[in-house]
């Protein structure tokens, strides 16, 4: 089964995908969807914007990753 931390990321990151607004979506809703407790998600994340901050960095970095190995 995936970390916790990493389906609270996943929730998230398809959200973005979708073009969905991530400021509108209530963490209930990414709780229910990553099949935990909302309180769960606090015990990662402060608060919701940085779980929006951590998404978008956990982003960044990976495709600077993707993008610097077909540099090399």
């Amino acid at each position: 089964m995936q970390p916790t931390r990493d389906r609270i990321l996943d929730v998230m990151i398809s959200y973005i995908k979708n073009g969905e607004n991530v400021n509108d979506v209530a963490i209930a809703k990414i709780a229910q969807e990553a099949d935990i407790g909302k309180s769960t998600i606090y015990e990662y994340f402060k608060n919701k914007k940085a779980l929006i901050e951590e998404t978008y960095f956990y982003l960044l970095n990976k495709y600077e990753s993707i993008l610097m190995q077909e540099i090399d």
